[in-house]
């Protein structure tokens, strides 16, 4: 099953008190099979985890536990339309680079922090920027 390719979106950080700048990101839209498989099988890992660590006290805790985790990572699983590949941009505050360089879903808005002044800047994408991911 292949999922579309990555599209590079520009963004705006805010930080209260500062002027906005200009954030680029590559990300990669996920369809909605894309998202239905990877959630069902975070659901389905936990159910089928769940008989296993039952047997360890205090029982009922390990197996409710272990479905948890996965409704909680398989509802992640289906809201992430957008998977964030990169995201660069200068912080408002203080004008250091902010980078996230790991592959995250997208938020929107999204909190990132400044390594370098340690404030928060929420990025902002416009709807415009983001086609349906299906």
């Amino acid at each position: 099953m292949s999922d579309s390719h990555p599209m590079q979106v520009t963004g705006t950080l805010r930080v209260f008190g500062s002027e906005d700048t200009t954030a680029h990101l590559e990300l990669v839209p996920r369809s909605a099979g894309w998202r239905a498989v990877r959630a069902v099988g975070f659901i389905l890992g936990g159910l089928a985890l769940a008989p296993v660590v039952v047997l360890l006290p205090p029982h009922v805790v390990w197996a409710s536990a272990a479905v948890g985790t996965g409704l909680f990572f398989g509802i992640r699983k289906w809201t992430e339309r957008y998977t964030v590949l990169e995201m660069e941009g200068r912080c408002p505050n203080c004008g250091e680079t902010i980078a996230v360089t790991s592959a995250t879903r997208l938020r929107n808005p999204w909190t990132v922090s400044c390594d370098h002044c340690h404030h928060a800047a929420t990025l902002e994408v416009p709807s415009e920027e983001l086609p349906g991911a299906g």
